[in-house]
């Protein structure tokens, strides 16, 4: 029986600014470099620091994984998976129990080891890049928030021009 994989792919982005095909074609080439065999790909549009329940695609991921005979989920970066360290490990749960390693190409690890077991050392890096994850997310915040009060302060206005007609 063939290896079977799921691919999921991320922006935040909703507008055409952002695509998931780079994420798509990196992990096709790993996986036929691999002889697995794709067997979904999932992708998303929506910011990472949501919620899983507000993340569909991703609940549709994570059921077809568990529920179809899946080996591996293969992502980009853990970011893909979540902004919140909470939200990762939720997913990484369920997948774990449906026997699902989860693959992260960035780092080249793999969260379950050959015999099902989850890799501890892996679990405690996952673990320490989805809080540093999560405090990029504060921090792009943070910067936004601050360039706009600067902006602001120094007499710049926000929104759209006065007279303009665009929706």
């Amino acid at each position: 029986m063939r290896t079977k994989a799921v691919i999921y792919a991320r922006v935040s982005s909703v507008s055409d600014r952002q695509d998931t095909s780079r994420q798509i074609e990196d992990l096709r080439k790993y996986a036929n470099l691999r002889d697995i065999e794709v067997v979904a790909t999932f992708e998303e549009h929506i910011s990472g620091a949501k919620k899983n329940e507000e993340r569909q695609v991703l609940t549709d991921c994570l059921e077809y994984c568990t529920t179809n005979s899946v080996h591996y989920l293969l992502l980009s970066e853990l970011s893909r998976l979540g902004r919140s360290t909470l939200q990762v490990l939720r997913s990484l749960e369920v997948l774990h129990e449906a026997k699902v390693s989860v693959y992260i190409q960035n780092l080249g690890l793999y969260t379950l080891q050959p015999d099902g077991k989850v890799n501890p050392i892996v679990s405690i890096l996952i673990t320490i890049l989805a809080e540093m994850s999560n405090i990029e997310r504060s921090n792009i915040v943070y910067r936004l928030n601050s360039g706009r009060s600067n902006y602001i302060a120094k007499g710049g206005k926000l929104g759209r021009k006065t007279g303009s007609i665009k929706t």
